[in-house]
């Protein structure tokens, strides 16, 4: 099986085309204005805009090549149905104005923004441009969603911090999606995806998440939780004592976010995992390897709780996944499967 689906292309001839492949593909309804009559190219006119696409999972990737417009997407669009996904715009080359939630972001190149599809923006393109645009559903990204709702259409450059690295890692793959439909793309993009948590996790500490106590203290509670996950002596008592918070006050922290913090390691350890099964390079491992990884010591416990998250077995969706994985020379294939 495939790591990534193939790489596909779509042009829009005009702003109507391309609104409507834009909707097809990202599937989120948007309104599309033209900005210019007729885009040029050396040799005549050029189709108003190109889609390069890919995905892996729920992951998905856009290279859109465009002329001048503007992208509205209002509250009529967003009905009860539409899926839970944000969108990262890492900007190639032209200037973009993003505009959400009472923010406006200039987009320049190197630059990166995030919005959310669940609610209205607009983007400005008053010239050519080219961007990278990456589309996930929000239990993909380890920053909690209401924390990150507070830098939506927030522009972040490379100028230090992890963007310093991210930003440039994310450009190569802009330019040449085909990378991610090639052995390793599922790692690749996977490490895409945790550079992005990474900037906005550093982006919300410098900021202090606006003059709310909780809610700093909150990202901070979830960026050492997703960072220890592997320790099996991971508990609420020793985050507490790590953040000198009482376990009352921890607890009363998680529940203006209707979580726990039993619920939160449990659900990324089952994400970790989930991530590992479905990855290439862990394929040698048997699932008891990938489960202890992420603390999970008892098999028939880790499979219930797997189940449950995902309404699929481990094994199940290892198969579903990897297809006919090889066999590792040390380990029967049949082993690969069970614990």
């Amino acid at each position: 099986m495939p790591e990534s689906d193939p790489l596909r292309t779509a042009l829009g001839e005009s702003a109507a085309e391309f609104a409507h492949g834009i909707t097809s593909r990202f599937g989120v309804s948007v309104d599309c204005a033209s900005r210019r009559p007729e885009r040029r190219v050396l040799g005549g006119a050029a189709p108003f805009g190109r889609v390069d696409e890919t995905g892996i999972g729920e992951l998905r990737f856009f290279d859109i090549d465009a002329a001048s417009h503007c992208i509205e997407r209002e509250q009529r669009h967003i009905g009860p149905g539409c899926d839970d996904t944000f969108k990262l715009s890492v900007q190639l080359s032209g200037t973009a104005l993003l505009i959400q939630d009472g923010r406006e972001a200039v987009i320049r190149p190197g630059d990166i923004a995030i919005y959310d599809t669940r609610r209205p923006y607009s983007i400005e393109c008053g010239e050519d441009f080219r961007s990278l645009i990456m589309l996930f559903p929000k239990h993909m990204i380890s920053v909690p969603r209401e924390t990150l709702g507070q830098v939506t259409a927030v522009s972040i450059n490379r100028d230090s911090g992890p963007s310093e690295l991210a930003l440039p890692f994310l450009q190569r793959i802009g330019r040449d999606l085909g990378r991610l439909t090639q052995t390793g793309g599922r790692r690749l993009a996977h490490m895409a995806l945790d550079l992005v948590s990474m900037v906005y996790w550093q982006e919300l500490r410098d900021s202090e998440v606006g003059t709310n106590s909780h809610e700093l203290l909150y990202t901070r509670l979830v960026a050492y939780i997703d960072e220890h996950l592997g320790d099996p002596d991971l508990s609420a008592e020793r985050i507490a004592a790590a953040h000198y918070v009482s376990p009352r006050l921890l607890r009363a922290v998680f529940q203006e976010h209707d979580d726990s913090v039993a619920a939160r390691i449990r659900r990324r350890r089952i994400e970790r995992c989930r991530d590992d099964l479905a990855d290439p390079l862990y394929a040698h491992l048997p699932i008891r390897g990938i489960a202890s990884r992420w603390a999970f010591t008892d098999p028939p416990h880790f499979s219930r709780l797997f189940r449950a998250e995902l309404g699929v077995s481990p094994a199940e969706w290892r198969r579903r996944s990897l297809g006919a994985a090889a066999p590792s020379p040390a380990l029967p294939a049949a082993a690969l499967w069970e614990w």
